[in-house]
């Protein structure tokens, strides 16, 4: 569906900075282009919502430079990298685990009929883990295996976690242990 225009998509230069950034100077809306109807919905008989149905959205506009352009990128980066890092510790307290180096002791066989034992003892239930403790001195007792964190997971360049393709088979393997 083609709709007309209503306001000109033209860009005016108002100024290039000391990185050499151009700045210009758009007044059509930037979601449907100055034609105040947006073809990719039917709510509101295609009516933009960003201008109100005008094409009217006065905004500035940058255009760095591909030098610059990279030194952004470099420093969106670096912030990102930081902002992984601290949360990795938490990412992994969400997992189950203390930390990198730390194991938990997955129970084996069949759990909900003792579900009720288990929970007073202290172990923690995990829809992929099923019942499990998180340190040796609780676990014993108990038919377990212990599993460790980097048997499951991997920490990337990014500070991300990603799951090992094998933690699957690992963690069925424990749960299915023989005593």
């Amino acid at each position: 569906m083609k709709f007309k225009q209503l306001v000109s998509t033209e860009r005016t230069l108002i100024k290039i900075d000391k990185n050499g950034t151009k700045h210009f100077q758009v007044d059509a809306c930037p979601k449907c282009g100055g034609t105040g109807r947006y073809e990719m919905t039917t709510v509101d008989s295609f009516r933009c919502w960003k201008c109100g149905a005008t094409g009217y959205f006065p905004h500035v506009e940058k255009e760095y430079t591909p030098e610059y352009a990279a030194i952004l990128a470099d420093k969106a980066k670096a912030r990102n990298l930081k902002k992984n890092k601290e949360r990795l510790p938490q990412e992994i307290k969400r997992r189950g685990f203390d930390g990198e180096n730390s194991s938990i002791y997955v129970v084996a066989g069949e759990t909900y009929s003792i579900r009720e034992q288990l929970k007073a003892a202290g172990a923690k239930y995990d829809s992929w883990y099923g019942w499990y403790f998180k340190d040796a001195d609780s676990a014993k007792g108990w038919n377990t295996s212990e599993i460790k964190f980097t048997d499951l997971f991997f920490v990337n360049p990014y500070n991300c976690i990603g799951t090992n393709e094998s933690a699957g088979e690992i963690i069925e393997q424990a749960k299915t242990k023989k005593s």
